[in-house]
């Protein structure tokens, strides 16, 4: 499976150097000489940087909401900074559960799978349990050994998050915002708890599969598309695309929405 993944992304991104990390370690690479600036390369100036960050901030260390929007927003800033005229797509977070059954508004076991936890041992739904029915709220099990504690849901705040990020990159020049959720889902009409994540695109409900990896990679394609080969396309020399206002400030700039609201005017 890892090669097809490889195979997937390379034959769509093979041109692109992607970094992934938490923000934190995010932006100590690019403050560290890991991404030239105009005053050291003046010849870096990609037409669009694709910012994918946040999710392991907020699944991995279980940061606060607001402590996320920080630390995207302070490497976009820092993007900026080191660009004049790149547009910096800041992507979504994805979704991911830590549900067995892909629920993303309910909880879950910890990682069970990398413990050796049996399936049936645990909690769907992050409640309270007893040892008769084999569900716990805390680490323990019958027996008296470490099985693994049970999680609240991390969709909340991914969306508290993701709609942070939409609202800053519609009023910020050279930032547009991509969202893709919609299309992981099963059913992205579905609410509460019955929201879950399509596990032919995250088939442990955090990783993309290959059709997850080709579903999104088309979709990324095809705004990639529009960003930078439209808008030049058939134009005679000299003269440059038309710019909208972007904000009520009248910065100007190219918006793009998300890719769900292409889809579903």
């Amino acid at each position: 499976m890892i090669r097809r993944l490889i195979h997937s992304f390379l034959t769509l991104f093979s041109f692109h150097q992607p970094l992934l990390f938490q923000s934190p370690n995010l932006l100590w690479r690019l403050q560290n000489n890991e991404m030239p600036d105009e005053y050291t390369d003046s010849s870096f100036e990609p037409a669009v940087i694709w910012l994918t960050i946040g999710s392991q901030d907020i699944g991995l260390t279980s940061c606060a909401p607001e402590l996320v929007i920080i630390g995207i927003l302070r490497i976009v800033e820092e993007l900026l900074m080191r660009t004049t005229t790149s547009n910096v797509i800041i992507n979504g977070i994805l979704p991911r559960t830590f549900n067995r059954e892909g629920f993303v508004n309910k909880g879950g076991l910890l990682n069970p799978s990398s413990i050796g936890i049996p399936t049936g041992i645990g909690t769907n739904d992050g409640s309270s349990g007893n040892a008769a029915s084999g569900v716990f709220n805390t680490a323990g099990s019958t027996d008296g050994t470490t099985v693994a504690s049970t999680t609240k849901s991390l969709w909340q705040d991914i969306q508290v998050v993701n709609e942070e990020l939409k609202l800053y990159a519609r009023y910020r020049h050279r930032v547009s915002y991509f969202d893709h959720n919609k299309k992981l889902f099963e059913d992205a009409k579905a609410t509460g708890k019955d929201l879950r994540i399509d596990p032919k695109y995250m088939e442990d409900y955090f990783h993309l599969t290959q059709k997850g990896y080709q579903q999104w990679g088309a979709a990324i394609s095809k705004r990639l598309e529009k960003l930078i080969v439209l808008p030049y396309r058939n134009m005679p020399e000299g003269l440059t695309p038309k710019k909208e206002k972007k904000s009520e400030e009248n910065q100007e700039d190219f918006y793009f929405g998300d890719d769900n609201e292409e889809d579903n005017p």
